[in-house]
């Protein structure tokens, strides 16, 4: 009996450390006219990641992409990224999937489907599609709003998990805001 209950401890403590996410190969710049393209080279950045330093006046709504990759040994069931709305502390903005391609890396499986839970295989990689919708008015002159890591609700044997990822592709968007006429 002993026994049993160890070897079920143990099994949860894996489960409640298991965190399998890396940034994945694909990032998507934001479709967003004069957006500058920053490198960024900071020492736990994922290789090759970029900032986007967007104009307030002109990101009242947009999308990016970033992928994620499963580097468990276990596949996953992705279940949300971000925060729901109502979760989200900003006064500015909201951030929300939209989007997924489930594994870019099947064959024939690249189309994009509006967002839903999705299993990832160990060695999978998505690409989620994520829209911004800044408030109006919502920054001022001389600051900034930054969209880094993200929040990842995922199961694995069923249980569910919370992690983040530090995608490749990340968001500042800086004043003045959309109706700031910089004056």
């Amino acid at each position: 009996m002993a026994i049993v209950a160890i070897v079920s401890a143990a099994g949860l403590i894996w489960i409640a450390r298991y965190d399998p996410f890396a940034a994945g190969s694909f990032g998507f710049a934001p479709r967003v006219e004069r957006a500058k393209e920053i490198n960024v080279t900071w020492m736990s950045a994922p290789a090759g990641a970029r900032i986007y330093r967007i104009p307030g006046r002109l990101a009242s709504r947009f999308t990016y992409r970033v992928s994620v990759t499963n580097e468990g040994s276990r596949s996953v069931v992705i279940e949300s990224m971000g925060l729901p709305p109502d979760e989200q502390r900003s006064d500015a903005a909201t951030i929300v999937p939209i989007g997924v391609v489930p594994d870019l890396l099947l064959p024939g499986k690249a189309a994009e489907e509006p967002f839903h839970a999705f299993d990832l295989p160990p060695g999978g990689e998505a690409a989620v599609t994520m829209e911004v919708r800044l408030r109006n008015c919502s920054i001022s002159k001389d600051s900034k709003l930054s969209f880094g890591p993200l929040p990842i609700t995922f199961s694995v044997f069923g249980i569910g998990r919370h992690s983040e990822l530090t995608p490749d592709v990340q968001i500042e968007i800086v004043g003045p805001g959309p109706c700031d006429t910089g004056t």
